[in-house]
Order: C-alpha cells, then structure tokens, then sequence
C-alpha cells in the first residue's frame, strides 16, 4: 500500500514468485486507480467512462491472476477482494464467463457461507434452483441470477463438449 506508486518496487514485486496473490490484485489496483488520475485518460474520456474503464480492465487482470493460483492462493485473493470491497457479482459473472469457476465457487463459498465442496457441486452439476437458490444465499443481485445461469450453462456444456471433467 504504501509503495504501490513507485514503478520500480511495483514491478520487483510483480516479479517474485513468492509475492501473496492479494498483494499483487492490490497491485493491479493501484496501477488502474493511477490510470484513471493520469492527465490523458482524464483528457480523453469522461470521468464516468475512465472509472468503467479501470474496472473493467481491473476486473480482467484479476480474474487472468486467479487463473494461476491454487485453492489456498484463490481462497485469500476472495477474501481480500471481500475486505476491499471488490468482490462484486460483476468480477463473479466475468469469472464464470471466462471459465475461472475456482474463483467464482470460491467466492460463492465465501458470500453464502457454504462450504467450497457444496458450491462447486451445485456450480459443476446441480440444478438451475439450486444455483439460484445459491445465489440468493450469496446476497447477489437477483437481477443477475439469469445471467450467471446462463453463463453456467454455457460453461457447463463447452467443458462436455471438451471431454473434460466438470471441475474447477
């Protein structure tokens, strides 16, 4: 937090491999938040726009991190999205749509209070109610629930259609 607008330390830290995931989202944070102050993004797009742009961009640079990461590495970079304020239904949809489901199970655990066994079975073969009713528990907006039930579906079918076990 702290250094996180030096360049040289930013980019030494990227570069360790033994650098907490949840340092490096925070990372990635810092580098959009000093993008959206820089002179030509506020020359070049309204203040609304450079924001959307930021987090999205933000959003696709974490869940492309938690590709890499193990269940212990993905179970903290949850939680320190959650204690940030970042663990949106957004990052989730953007997750499951990618084909991140470890961080979408594991942010569906930590919203619901499940345990991560539970979700994954309810994400990866469960019915349609049972998603929504999962999606409820995890207090995301009901406006989305046919949005992450269409992205399961889709997810689901592309990784049959693979040959590939239906797993994170």
């Amino acid at each position: 937090e702290r250094h996180g607008d030096a360049p040289e330390f930013r980019e030494a830290l990227m570069r360790r491999g033994d650098t907490p995931i949840e340092i490096r989202q925070m990372l990635l944070k810092q580098v959009g938040d000093l993008l959206s102050d820089h002179p030509l993004v506020r020359l070049g797009l309204r203040e609304e726009r450079a924001r959307s742009v930021v987090l999205e961009a933000r959003e696709r640079a974490t869940v492309s991190l938690a590709n890499t990461a193990d269940v212990g590495e993905t179970q903290a970079l949850v939680e320190h999205l959650l204690t940030s304020g970042q663990l949106t239904a957004g990052l989730l949809l953007r997750a499951v749509c990618t084909g991140n489901t470890g961080l979408f199970e594991a942010g569906l655990a930590r919203l619901s209070g499940l345990g991560l066994g539970r979700v994954a079975s309810v994400v990866q073969g469960g019915r349609m109610l049972a998603l929504k009713a999962l999606l409820s528990r995890a207090e995301l907006p009901p406006r989305t629930h046919p949005l992450f039930c269409v992205a399961v579906t889709v997810w689901r079918e592309i990784s049959r259609e693979a040959g590939h076990a239906v797993s994170c």
